[in-house]
């Protein structure tokens, strides 16, 4: 069986992440889809992939938004979720079905666990299934706030609050809060200018930039690395702690080219990059972009060995981490290189998604995007098993989550 999971931020006002919707897709093997319920049998993959990674690591203690068939409320495997850890979202139309499951939605909403509606665009909401939900999602496929204002009024007539779905990339969220809506989910994510209030983690971004490409150029000799270092505070700062904290072995270490040598580039390049998302991604939208970015490294990192190419481990999350650079900082993929020294199979990946590194790199973002086709097509092309890769997502969300809420391991 192979199970596919990819998470979709839901912002309000203020840009604060408030939820993780849930994406995933089930391919069951020959034998279970012969007499079995393909329905139980999806949910207890999706919760198999979801409690071995721990939800609460996935989602930085945000709920996730789980997907469920109305007839599952009564399915006993959900209680095996932390209530406080996912919002479970039924079809919210009302018809007879509706009526039939009430109850079982009333005794989990009874038990802790929140109940969210989806509702097409313009059609009313259950009143019986109302009683005990705490959101409406509303699917708007798409179109602008102006547009969709009109089909959000019956969503509206059960004064709960709105999620709108599927909102065009970078549509400002003051204006879906001034039709109704209370959050918003975006699949791709637009970044906003960045704020002159910003404090980031106080690195020269210039400076970091530039030592991102040395570190992966092996002409680069180390005494030009340690004299970047210097070059910056806050890095050297940052270097020094890292290289002297128990987790990586360090014991007193005070030299910027001991630290290197100690270290390896592999274990600073990873480091320096969750430094250089965390100055350019402050907060909001911009934030979530640094953290996609680093989920997107690690996880094209980890394919690498799914493929059967450790080797290429390295290179890969440079080429993932660094694809989401130029959304960050408001410039086009091919005007990258200017900012950041790029390997040529790097920087044809990027600007192409070119040969090796290209195919994994569309591969993670077909991920990302809910586009499974796409992510089976290139996983046969690369003679990858299905099996693992949802793992190797959900590992790449939780390592992200912790680089960037400032663990000094970061190397690991």
């Amino acid at each position: 069986m192979s199970t596919f999971i990819a998470l979709q931020p839901c912002f309000d006002r203020q840009e604060r992440v408030r939820a993780y919707a849930v994406a995933y897709r089930t391919r069951l093997p020959l034998e279970l889809t012969d007499g079995a319920d393909p329905a139980a049998a999806t949910l207890s993959a999706v919760l198999d992939a979801l409690l071995r990674e721990g939800l609460p690591r996935v989602t930085g203690r945000q709920p996730g938004l789980l997907r469920i068939a109305r007839a599952q409320l009564a399915d006993p495997q959900l209680r095996l979720l932390d209530p406080a850890s996912v919002m479970l979202v039924v079809d919210g139309v009302t018809d007879g079905m509706a009526r039939l499951v009430a109850g079982a939605a009333r005794a989990l909403a009874a038990a802790g666990y929140g109940i969210a509606l989806e509702v097409p665009a313009g059609i009313a909401v259950s009143p019986a299934l109302a009683e005990c939900a705490s959101l409406v999602i509303v699917d708007v496929l798409g179109a602008s706030p102006d547009r969709a204002a009109p089909r959000l009024t019956a969503a509206r007539a059960v004064g709960l609050p709105i999620c709108v779905r599927n909102a065009p990339p970078g549509s400002p969220l003051a204006d879906w809060m001034r039709v109704g809506a209370a959050m918003v989910q975006w699949v791709a994510l637009a970044a906003a200018p960045r704020r002159e209030d910003a404090q980031g983690s106080r690195i020269n971004d210039a400076n970091a930039l530039g030592l991102l490409g040395a570190l992966r150029d092996p002409k680069v000799h180390d005494t030009v690395l340690e004299d970047g270092f210097k070059r910056d505070l806050a890095l050297s700062y940052d270097l020094l702690k890292l290289v002297n904290n128990a987790a990586v072995g360090g014991r007193e270490v005070y030299s910027i080219g001991h630290a290197i040598r100690l270290l390896g580039r592999e274990a600073i390049h990873k480091r320096l990059a969750t430094l250089v998302l965390r100055s350019l991604g402050d907060r909001g939208v911009r934030g979530e972009l640094a953290h996609r970015a680093l989920v997107r490294g690690r996880f094209c990192e980890l394919l690498a060995e799914e493929a059967g190419v450790p080797k290429a481990a390295g290179p890969l999350f440079a080429t993932g981490f660094l694809s989401l650079l130029p959304t960050l900082l408001g410039i086009r993929p091919t005007d990258l290189r200017h900012h950041v020294p790029l390997a040529p199979d790097v920087r044809d990946a990027i600007e192409h998604r070119a040969d090796f590194y290209g195919m994994m790199l569309g591969l993670v973002e077909s991920w990302e995007g809910e586009r499974w086709d796409g992510v089976l097509v290139r996983a046969a092309a690369e003679g990858m098993a299905e099996a693992p890769l949802a793992a190797r997502y959900l590992a790449a969300i939780g390592w992200a989550r912790e680089q960037l809420a400032g663990g000094v391991a970061a190397a690991a």
